[in-house]
């Protein structure tokens, strides 16, 4: 027995002697780092305190030295801007220690190089261009860094037809990198945003021809979003009606569906009619889709009167409602289509969702969708059972809490349905069939188009 004391005492006084070493070590790293990190901090102040005292002409011999870190990249920045009719000395001496591209993608050097856009003369700006940006176009347009100076750079030639010839060939070349890439794209957009039509038609020529890309992109779905609002009316139609042809491919997409909800938006009469139609064609699929189900709110907004009423009336009987009420997402739906119904669906759905809105209660965030039903219905207050239970002590503390009023209470709702999903797909009695007239080809509803490694635009 004090055998085993003896060494569970030994390995207690180890273990405590192991954690203070491993302590003083670690405080002892800890004062190294902060030394090394004081030397290097003093050292950056005394090199900039040195550079600081140095005169135009021997601040220009060491520029790329100085350009090495950020503190001299704003040192060089201050100078310059102090300095701007020197600027095309600044540029020569960077041209002379050849350094311009490195600074050009650099992750403090590309703000100095936007500065010097600023200041520099025209030709030397078509020297930069022609000398640094042509040769290397798509690796900078690609680079975080380098794009930001491409966009600085439109801000000086977009106005000079010459210079913009040489870049429209080198953007035309690499228009769909440029378009799906995070960083380029906002090159693209910069480009609309200061050239207009005629001279921008050959980004709104692409975009109509590759419309599935780019509508169906994580970037370009945003880029897609801005050529629509600054392209003219021809150009919005051309676009628009591209996007509405290729609507039912992309309902379903988790970034065409915003390209779709945006278009909707737009009010276009023809755009819309397309759109909507082929929303309705498979109307039963899509309001069961997480993804899809989205759209049916900008559906609902910009359908025409027949349309809405169409809709309501449709939903309007009790397997259907019964079945949105319990979905993941039909609830969704189901609101959204009682917040525009009218008499006599009205009383309808009263009757439909009586018999059924208690059992909610034992749903997750069953209690939160009876609170938004009631605020459309109040008289269906009567039907929630009042058992001294948990469930209810919850219910009551909902309806007494104004936090999920407004916008709040929506975009809690729409973030927090976790249920499974049970709407019966494939049940031919609920199936909603809509007429419709377009040209839509049925063998082509399920298709998605494939990126084809063997496009031209590869």
């Amino acid at each position: 027995m004090n055998i085993h004391n003896s060494i569970n005492n030994i390995s207690q006084n180890y273990n405590i002697n192991t954690s203070i070493d491993n302590d003083i070590n670690i405080e002892s790293n800890k004062s190294n780092i902060s030394i090394e990190y004081k030397k290097e901090n003093n050292s950056n102040n005394i090199s900039k305190n040195y550079y600081n005292n140095m005169g135009l002409n021997e601040l220009l011999n060491n520029i790329d030295k100085i350009s090495e870190n950020q503190s001299g990249c704003r040192l060089l920045q201050n100078k310059l801007f102090q300095n701007s009719n020197k600027a095309n000395d600044f540029y020569r001496a960077m041209e002379l220690k050849n350094i311009l591209k490195k600074l050009t993608i650099d992750s403090f050097g590309n703000y100095l190089i936007q500065k010097l856009l600023e200041f520099i003369s025209d030709d030397i700006v078509q020297e930069y261009f022609k000398n640094i940006i042509y040769p290397s176009f798509m690796e900078v347009s690609l680079n975080p860094h380098g794009s930001r100076v491409i966009q600085k750079l439109l801000g000086r030639i977009h106005n000079k037809p010459n210079i913009m010839k040489i870049f429209n060939d080198c953007l035309v070349n690499y228009l769909l990198e440029i378009f799906l890439n995070q960083s380029s794209t906002h090159i693209i957009i910069k480009y609309i945003s200061l050239i207009k039509y005629p001279n921008n038609q050959i980004i709104y020529s692409f975009v109509g021809q590759n419309i599935l890309y780019i509508a169906t992109h994580k970037h370009s779905c945003c880029t897609l979003q801005k050529c629509l609002e600054e392209g003219n009316t021809t150009q919005k139609k051309e676009i628009l009606m591209s996007l509405a042809n290729i609507s039912n491919q992309i309902f379903n997409d988790q970034y065409g569906n915003y390209a779709i909800q945006f278009a909707l938006s737009l009010k276009d009469e023809e755009a819309n009619k397309i759109i909507i139609s082929q929303y309705l064609y498979d109307f039963q699929r899509n309001i069961s889709n997480k993804i899809s189900s989205n759209v049916y709110e900008k559906v609902l907004e910009y359908c025409d009167f027949n349309t809405k009423q169409h809709i309501i009336k449709s939903l309007c009987n009790f397997e259907t409602v019964k079945n949105l009420l319990y979905d993941t997402y039909g609830n969704y739906i189901l609101q959204k289509t009682l917040a525009v119904a009218n008499e006599p669906y009205r009383s309808m759905y009263i009757k439909y969702i009586a018999p059924l809105i208690d059992g909610l209660k034992n749903m997750p965030n069953g209690l939160i969708i009876i609170h938004k039903i009631i605020s459309h219905f109040p008289e269906l207050q009567n039907y929630v059972q009042t058992n001294s239970n948990s469930n209810n002590r919850n219910y009551n503390n909902i309806m007494n809490n104004n936090i999920f009023n407004g916008n709040n209470f929506n975009n809690n709702l729409n973030n927090n349905f976790n249920i499974n999903n049970n709407y019966n797909n494939s049940s031919n009695k609920n199936e909603i069939i809509f007429n419709n007239n377009n040209n839509y080809n049925q063998n082509n509803q399920y298709n998605r188009v494939a990126y084809h490694k063997n496009n031209n635009f590869y």
